[in-house]
């Protein structure tokens, strides 16, 4: 899934794009390269160097955050 296929609603990109900004800035790098950009989780470690467990880390954190942002500012609403 990339951006562009990102629902078109404007209050649900400004929301989307708010919550992503505010991870941590590896955090960010690994749901973006995973998510939006669908590297592989090798391919993402290899990059970023970092270990497979540190990855894993990373991505439970980076959901964790961005589910509280869209349970305060989109689910709640």
């Amino acid at each position: 899934t990339y951006i562009k296929d990102i629902p078109r609603e404007k209050d649900f990109q400004k929301i989307f794009i708010s919550c992503i900004s505010k991870l941590h800035p590896q955090q960010k790098a690994v749901f973006v390269l995973k998510h939006l950009e669908n590297l592989p989780t090798k391919e993402i470690c290899r990059l970023l160097k970092i270990t497979p467990e540190n990855y894993w880390i990373l991505m439970y954190r980076a959901k964790l955050t961005l589910r509280d942002f869209f349970e305060k500012n989109w689910i709640k609403k």
